[in-house]
């Protein structure tokens, strides 16, 4: 099966190859590509995915929010270390589904695309995880889970956001990527539920303090990320959630120090370690109710020997081999 023409660059999903007694045994090798009119219409050419990707091309929001470009080279950079990693599922559960790209700065319009195809996913049963591009990517992978559950019996959905901001800026100039959670809240009337780890006082004015406050957003900064406060951070999160039918993660690569991610929009040296995050997130992400993850802001332009993107990759992969494949039992004991 040809890969999805919306592919701007060759074929990003490479790697070794396999033996032939084990011939899927890498990402590169495992990854089914589909569009959603074949979704729709049940004709793809491999079963039903579990897990659907989506590229965000798009760094218009960093642009605007004063942020360094060449973070729309992202969902590529991602794909291109997936693709190396050994693959602890099934061929096919995890399909590609392309890149939505921004075209002549329209934002809005990105969004709305991206959002649209989020909820056919979604209506499918199928967990989508998000790769950016701006952590605007946020409020259009929000809004396509709304549309998909909104109808439902259990249409509440929480958001959790691992992250050095608040993302609360308000839109006085149009949405950028520092406002996806403020475009959430106000529209929405607060009634979201929203938690932010890894929260950095010098990257957060008072002013958006006052605006999380005001929609009791809950945080943790950043000081309180380490191993120690996982039991108590986790059990405070749960609580936070209790009462969400959903959960969506959103991890924004600026949230890590920048010794361990140097390339993304707006580095900082205080973030939190890949250690503390693994241990938190590889629990939280197995949770039944979480549907939805997006991993944002990854910058190839000013990446380290590709140090972000295989943080980056390294999440996804986490994600879904904790919640639909082979956790690595053999080196569990």
């Amino acid at each position: 099966m040809s890969v999805n023409p919306s592919f701007s660059d060759k074929n990003p999903w490479t790697g070794r190859s396999s033996s032939e007694q084990k011939p899927f045994e890498y990402w590169h090798e495992c990854i089914a590509f589909g569009t959603l009119a074949a979704l729709e219409t049940d004709r793809l050419s491999t079963p039903h995915p579990k897990v659907g990707l989506l590229g965000y091309a798009c760094d218009e929001g960093v642009k605007r929010n004063n942020g360094r470009a060449g973070a729309v080279e992202g969902p590529v950079g991602i794909r291109q270390q997936l693709g190396r990693l050994a693959a602890h599922f099934e061929p096919g559960m995890v399909m590609d589904f392309g890149d939505v790209h921004c075209n002549n700065g329209d934002l809005e319009a990105t969004q709305k695309s991206f959002s649209e195809r989020v909820a056919v996913l979604q209506s499918k049963g199928i967990f989508t995880i998000g790769m950016g591009g701006g952590h605007d990517l946020a409020y259009a992978h929000y809004k396509g889970l709304r549309q998909a559950f909104e109808q439902s019996e259990q249409p509440k959905i929480g958001i959790l956001n691992f992250d050095a901001h608040l993302d609360l800026r308000p839109t006085i100039k149009g949405p950028t990527s520092g406002t996806p959670f403020y475009q959430i809240m106000t529209e929405t009337q607060g009634e979201v539920p929203y938690y932010v780890v890894g929260l950095q006082p010098q990257a957060t004015p008072q002013s958006l303090l006052d605006t999380a406050v005001k929609y009791k957003v809950g945080y943790t900064a950043a000081a309180d990320c380490h191993w120690e406060n996982i039991p108590t951070l986790k059990a405070n999160i749960l609580s936070f959630f209790s009462q969400c039918d959903h959960l969506y993660i959103s991890v924004d690569l600026d949230g890590f120090s920048s010794a361990y991610a140097p390339g993304v929009s707006a580095p900082g040296p205080f973030g939190f370690t890949p250690q503390f995050f693994d241990l938190l997130f590889s629990d939280l992400i197995k949770a039944k109710n979480v549907i939805a993850l997006d991993v944002v802001e990854l910058n190839p332009k000013y990446d380290l020997d590709f140090a972000t993107a295989r943080l980056a990759a390294q999440i996804i992969n986490c994600a879904v081999v904790s919640k639909y494949g082979n956790p690595y039992e053999k080196f569990n004991g």
